[in-house]
């Protein structure tokens, strides 16, 4: 699905949507395509994975496009900061596993134990963009009845926290740094050109 390679059969829902997505992250291919461009105030692009991904009247087959696209943003600014040292950073690897886990195979199975990592005593004591990366996962369950728009909300909320905090973190061009990263680990994945955020999770893992 490259940008070199598209052709017209290429418009399902899904595909729209990560066409709409790689717009929204400033793929210059991809704005014109779509004719989509994000907005410039760090919170609204953010917030936008979510709210703003959409074609026009969309299917809710692409339900979990947005949905990884997210909850990978998050993951990914959450993996900026440099990583504690202290007693806690056991707790930071576990939160930092469980988004991975989800990461590399999306379910319910995985989402609920984000949410068991999330229960720990010690948690509140971690990073406020770890433990929001970990709950943009653990918010990502399997979607039913009228169950979308909620936890599409909680996702959309999670993910704007975790950027947040880690351009906190980073200091002095922080927001500049998340939204860069963001948007080269996750266009590549959007249009089928590879996956640098398996790629930075089996790095971390080596």
């Amino acid at each position: 699905m490259s940008a070199k390679n598209v052709t017209a059969a290429d418009e399902s829902e899904s595909t729209g949507v990560r066409w709409r997505l790689a717009a929204h992250f400033g793929h210059a291919t991809a704005i014109e395509r779509t004719g989509h461009r994000a907005p410039k105030p760090f919170e609204k692009w953010v917030r936008g994975i979510v709210s703003d991904g959409w074609p026009d009247d969309p299917d809710w087959s692409a339900v979990p496009v947005v949905w990884e696209a997210a909850a990978r943003a998050a993951y990914v600014a959450a993996s900026l900061p440099q990583a504690p040292t202290d007693a806690f950073a056991r707790y930071h690897g576990d939160c930092l596993d469980a988004a991975e886990a989800w990461i590399v195979e999306p379910g319910l199975e995985r989402a609920i134990a984000a949410h068991e990592v999330l229960s720990g005593s010690r948690i509140s004591c971690l990073p406020a963009e770890v433990m929001a990366a970990a709950r943009a996962c653990a918010s990502t369950r399997t979607p039913g009845g009228t169950d979308y728009f909620p936890k599409l909300a909680s996702l959309e909320e999670h993910c704007w926290l975790s950027c947040k905090a880690a351009a906190q973190a980073l200091g002095k061009g922080g927001r500049d740094r998340v939204r860069q990263t963001v948007r080269d680990e996750l266009v590549p994945w959007l249009l089928g050109d590879g996956d640098p955020v398996a790629d930075r999770i089996e790095a971390r893992r080596s």
